[in-house]
């Protein structure tokens, strides 16, 4: 998938090159589009906690001591849990992240077995 500024370059490449047959309606658009692709923030990397919106339930986060933890935001306001390998008590203690970033996605391979298993 591209990131948002090879899709900001392809649309200003495309509303600039006057060989392709487009109204200049749809060149402003690709312009506008291009705009708005830089002004976001980076998909990747770690971004700073406050701009978690909790569409994400399970996250990697980072802590001011550098600790980097898998956690989740409770849904009713205990606040960011981190992930325990106690298989009794997954979510067992609080922790207090400065940036958070998406889980990856697991490898390949992880997921055609999960597959296999009927998962």
């Amino acid at each position: 998938m591209k990131d948002e500024r090879t899709l900001a370059d392809d649309c200003l490449r495309l509303a600039e090159d006057r060989s392709h047959d487009i109204t200049p309606a749809v060149r402003c658009a690709l312009r506008l589009a291009s705009d708005a692709l830089r002004s976001q923030p980076s998909v990747e990397g770690w971004r700073p906690i406050e701009t978690h919106d909790g569409s994400e339930a399970h996250v990697l986060i980072a802590e001011a001591d550098g600790s980097v933890l898998e956690a989740r935001l409770l849904d009713d306001g205990r606040g960011w849990w981190a992930r325990n390998n106690d298989p009794t008590d997954h979510w067992g203690e609080e922790c207090f992240p400065t940036h958070w970033q998406p889980l990856p996605e697991p490898p390949l391979q992880i997921t055609a077995l999960y597959e296999e298993k009927g998962g």
